[in-house]
């Protein structure tokens, strides 16, 4: 009887352990600090783009064959206008504003450099990270999933999703 009952305290004490052992790989694997997974994350729902894709490495991110002006570029100047309109904004002088609306500049042409303590978490496995060229109201939402290593990018209410 003695022997049945530490055969069986054994077990539960090897499966808890085992059960600690494999949590602390999921955390490590999957949830890690936030910084993003580096490699490439291919777009998954854009048809006007089919072969771009991001690229991470270390802290810097990059988009490649897409033109995020093309996308970004229309609605964010009205929304800045407007915004200047109402007096919530000061204007730009016409080569300034030219160079802080350049999003192929900030995002395609050069690397853009993460800000991990600026992160905000979302969720169990998700981080938020606000991309404002120069800290104006021109720039990108990223969502990034660490569990299924997922990007999301948000310009203008719209979005797109490059996976790794």
């Amino acid at each position: 009887m003695k022997k049945k009952f530490f055969k069986t305290i054994g077990i539960v004490v090897a499966i808890l352990i085992s059960m600690g052992g494999l949590g602390t790989l999921i955390f490590f694997n999957y949830v890690g600090d936030g910084s993003y997974t580096e490699g490439k994350y291919i777009i998954q729902n854009c048809e006007e783009y089919p072969d771009a894709y991001i690229k991470v490495k270390g802290d810097t991110i990059q988009f490649f064959n897409i033109d995020l002006n093309a996308l970004c570029q229309d609605k964010k100047m009205k929304d800045y206008y407007r915004s200047v309109e109402k007096g919530n904004t000061e204007p730009f002088l016409e080569e300034d504003l030219a160079r802080v609306s350049d999003y192929n500049r900030a995002f395609v042409d050069n690397q853009w450099t993460m800000k991990y303590d600026e992160y905000s978490k979302s969720g169990t496995f998700k981080y938020v990270d606000f991309c404002m060229i120069e800290d104006t109201l021109f720039g990108i939402v990223l969502h990034y999933d660490s569990f299924h290593k997922t990007i999301e990018v948000y310009y203008s209410g719209e979005s797109i999703m490059f996976k790794k």
